[in-house]
């Protein structure tokens, strides 16, 4: 199975995602996922729009249909279906006289394993991160919210060794290497540096002067060789981490 084939049978335990009309391509491969099709396959047309500008990411560009995992993926009625199973609001947060908007999968990230789809929060993702599920598992993480990502994340088999999908990035996360970079990141962050300038490194000298050169070039040095070897990674724990109360 695909990636998005075992997040939407296996993880989050749906059906097929019916199509409004039979499919007449009689293609044994998914155009996007290069996964299996079944006999309720989408044809390109009724399923891709022409918004989807991915069209270079897919695996099989001489197939005509979609599987229904993929499909579902990315569909809002399938959205709402997959809420309602496992519990999650399929709305926006509602504001006081607003009418409840309906969401769609591309606006949050998600943790998906073993029937259990978490919709998480920053300070969530941070501890997922620190403290991955059980395997086999999938964590795709949105910064913008206008794009389709989930098809392009990876399974995880290994709780030590994993990955993410930070908006386009596909991430290798050793869990030890993670752990290590992010405590000196949490220390930067909680000192008063801003995330920005600890993924670039060009800091306000104010900031400097109040923490302390020693202690901020003990800091820098740790994180200046991260961000020459694995800016992916600190790109990451930037993103996730959170101040301490």
């Amino acid at each position: 199975m695909s990636n998005t084939q075992t997040i939407w049978y296996n993880m989050l335990k749906m059906d097929d995602f019916i199509p409004p009309k039979k499919n007449k391509h009689n293609d044994e491969h998914c155009w996007l996922c290069g996964g299996k099709l079944n006999e309720n396959s989408w044809a390109i047309k009724d399923a891709i729009t022409s918004s989807f500008t991915d069209v270079s990411l897919a695996k099989n560009n001489a197939s005509n249909s979609v599987c229904c995992a993929c499909v579902a993926l990315m569909k809002k009625e399938a959205w709402y279906e997959a809420c309602e199973k496992h519990s999650n609001s399929p709305y926006f947060p509602i504001k006081e006289g607003k009418k409840p908007y309906l969401a769609n999968w591309v606006f949050f990230s998600h943790i998906f394993n073993d029937n259990k789809w978490v919709i998480p929060t920053r300070a969530e993702l941070e501890q997922c991160l620190l403290n991955p599920p059980q395997p086999p598992f999938s964590i795709v993480i949105t910064e913008t919210g206008k794009k389709h990502l989930i098809f392009k994340s990876n399974i995880s088999l290994s709780r030590d060794h994993f990955f993410v999908q930070l908006e386009e990035q596909s991430i290798n996360v050793h869990l030890d290497d993670f752990k290590k970079l992010h405590s000196t990141v949490k220390e930067a962050y909680n000192l008063g540096f801003s995330k920005d300038s600890i993924l670039t490194g060009h800091y306000n000298y104010s900031t400097v002067l109040k923490i302390g050169f020693k202690i901020w070039q003990d800091i820098e040095n740790k994180l200046k060789k991260v961000r020459n070897t694995n800016k992916k990674l600190l790109s990451l724990s930037c993103f996730v981490v959170q101040k301490e109360t």
